[in-house]
């Protein structure tokens, strides 16, 4: 019995330090996972967010592609075809009437992948809107402008600023409400924040470079139009305005001419009517690839001397719209 039990104690002992070192073994294992994983989880972190950030700049730039061949093709076409044949309804709210809005698949030449794109193409008229030296107190047509709006206008604080500065005023210098920052605004390519702006402001008020106080009957809310007519004592030709555009068609300039020739804003600034616009705004929105990019342009179209050119539409401001 004695001579078992002593055969067993070597045993035992060994077995004791066997399960030490497995002991160690797993704490040191147990260790370096702790080191180990979070490394691994920050890298495959950083992997997915460099993959995330690879892919998203693929689409950004499939989406400015696609901006670009669109403004280059089918706005300058519908500019040079379309856009002096513009009736629209009487009872229409604002100058704005969407002219594109398409959908498909199609294959990414930067990421090689099939992704869906959409393109929405919403035309603003700035002659059927309210020009900027139009809004100042004073003026009949500022009647026409929400309350909202004729805050905002408030905001750059007109009175410092003269006919000539007015002009230049566009959207980007709404969206800082600083009056000083006038000469960068007219710059051709800024970016600013102008989601709200163009909602608001870019709706009723012609925030580009036109030199004249100018209506076009044909795409002017009633409440605008009437303002303007009223200004001069002349409202006869409304009726026979009203009834072209509800039968989606042009509306004559001749007789109205005739009787509003001494119309003015009541600041000094005589009313052109006209029945087609040379200053149109668009709002291109592009989504590729679930990234979704917006541009506020700005076109005019350029004096008769220059129209021997292809294109006499000029884009005189881009503005990137972020979301």
């Amino acid at each position: 019995m004695n001579n078992l039990q002593m055969s067993q104690q070597p045993h035992s002992t060994f077995s004791y330090s066997l399960h030490c070192r497995r002991g160690v073994a797993l704490l040191l294992v147990l260790a370096v996972l702790v080191i180990t994983i979070p490394i691994a989880v920050v890298v495959a972190h950083q992997a997915g967010t460099n993959r995330l950030s690879y892919s998203t700049l693929q689409s950004t730039q499939l989406a400015d592609d696609l901006r670009a061949a669109y403004e280059d093709d089918f706005v300058h076409v519908w500019l040079l075809e379309e856009s002096a044949n513009v009736a629209l309804p009487p009872d229409s709210r604002s100058s704005a009437l969407g002219i594109l809005d398409e959908h498909w698949r199609m294959r990414n030449e930067y990421s090689n992948d099939e992704v869906h794109c959409r393109i929405q193409i919403t035309a603003f008229d700035q002659a059927g809107m309210v020009p900027m030296v139009s809004a100042r107190p004073g003026s009949p047509l500022r009647l026409a402008l929400p309350s909202e709006i004729l805050a905002q206008f408030e905001q750059l604080d007109s009175s410092t600023l003269n006919d000539d500065e007015l002009k230049y005023v566009g959207l980007d210098t709404f969206s800082s409400a600083d009056s000083s920052n006038i000469a960068s605004s007219s710059s051709p390519f800024p970016t600013h924040d102008l989601a709200r702006r163009i909602n608001s402001v870019g709706s009723y008020l012609a925030t580009t470079y036109s030199d004249m106080t100018t209506i076009n009957i044909n795409t002017a809310p009633l409440p605008l139009l009437e303002s303007a007519l009223r200004s001069g004592g002349r409202v006869g030709g409304i009726t026979a305005i009203i009834n072209a555009r509800a039968q989606n068609k042009l509306a004559s300039l001749n007789k109205l001419n005739r009787q509003s020739r001494n119309n003015n804003t009541g600041i000094g600034h005589q009313i052109n009517f006209v029945s087609s616009s040379t200053n149109w705004a668009f709002r291109i929105d592009v989504e590729a690839a679930g990234i979704t990019r917006a541009w506020w342009c700005v076109y005019q179209l350029q004096p008769s001397s220059n129209q021997q050119n292809m294109n006499p539409w000029k884009c005189v401001q881009r503005l990137a719209i972020n979301h």
